[in-house]
């Protein structure tokens, strides 16, 4: 269904690959073994015509594919996923979309090698940024994504820090 070319077909195959994988490392694992990474990064394209629920379901799915599976979070980085979720959290106009690709860099920042590539100050500023909106699937996901940049890494406390206090 990643590979349709029905925005519909992909969008509800994601989804159904996110709800299979939620807290199931199998289900996990299976999906990187079949090659499901890389076409889920590539579906995040912001500079492509991808339907705003593809790009959202996109980075759900590697949210729950992701969350706590360290060899998973190394081939969205290795596809070039931090880019591609950087870029969309930056130019994404919908809520909905910026919800979940705050909730995939939160899954992604749970390695502390990744979470030094996320922490760039326009990443960041996104994520900040959405603490103040009135979507609380964004406010959540920023919020832990946030913390978890800032959790054990000095730098990250210190930008972040200076971006909250601007925010106040």
């Amino acid at each position: 269904l990643l590979a349709s070319r029905s925005f519909a077909a992909q969008s509800k195959g994601m989804f159904a690959l996110a709800q299979l994988s939620r807290n199931n490392s199998d289900n996990q694992d299976a999906v990187a073994k079949m090659g499901g990474m890389r076409p889920l990064v590539q579906l995040l394209d912001s500079a492509g015509n991808f339907d705003p629920n593809v790009q959202a379901h996109a980075a759900f799915a590697i949210m729950e594919i992701c969350g706590s599976n360290y060899s998973n979070q190394q081939l969205v980085v290795e596809n070039g996923g931090i880019a591609q979720l950087s870029s969309l959290l930056q130019t994404a106009q919908q809520l909905d979309v910026k919800a979940e690709v705050a909730g995939a860099l939160w899954a992604l920042s749970e390695d502390p090698a990744i979470k030094t590539s996320i922490a760039a100050p326009p990443t960041v500023k996104a994520l900040v940024t959405l603490l103040g909106n009135g979507n609380t699937r964004a406010h959540n996901h920023a919020a832990e994504a946030v913390a978890s940049l800032a959790l054990n890494n000095e730098d990250n406390q210190v930008l972040i820090t200076e971006m909250l206090i601007d925010l106040l």
